[in-house]
């Protein structure tokens, strides 16, 4: 998100935003979504709580989109044998 990308630049949290930049172009994700709110951040300022907030929101929009998908398949959850799954997405540093 902009808003993001800008807490990275301007508050100096990133050591290194244009190369943050140029991952981004170069992945060619045209948009990201943030699963708390920009104001939330600053608050996380333990590796602790960045993962805490990480795993509350994973868990709970993984979720969603697993129930979502099964909805739409027209299956239940029981036809789920195996779930995997990996991220690379993190929060932010906050200074």
């Amino acid at each position: 998100s902009k808003a993001l990308q800008d807490y990275w630049r301007e508050g100096g949290h990133h050591f290194n935003a244009a190369r943050v930049d140029s991952l981004h172009a170069s992945v060619q994700v045209q948009r990201r979504h943030l699963a708390i709110p920009m104001g939330d951040y600053p608050a996380l300022d333990t590796f602790e709580k960045r993962n805490a907030a990480w795993i509350r929101e994973a868990t709970r929009l993984g979720e969603e989109a697993v129930r979502a998908a099964m909805e739409k398949a027209g299956l239940p959850l029981s036809a789920i044998d195996v779930l995997c799954f990996t991220t690379i997405t993190g929060s932010p540093r906050p200074a």
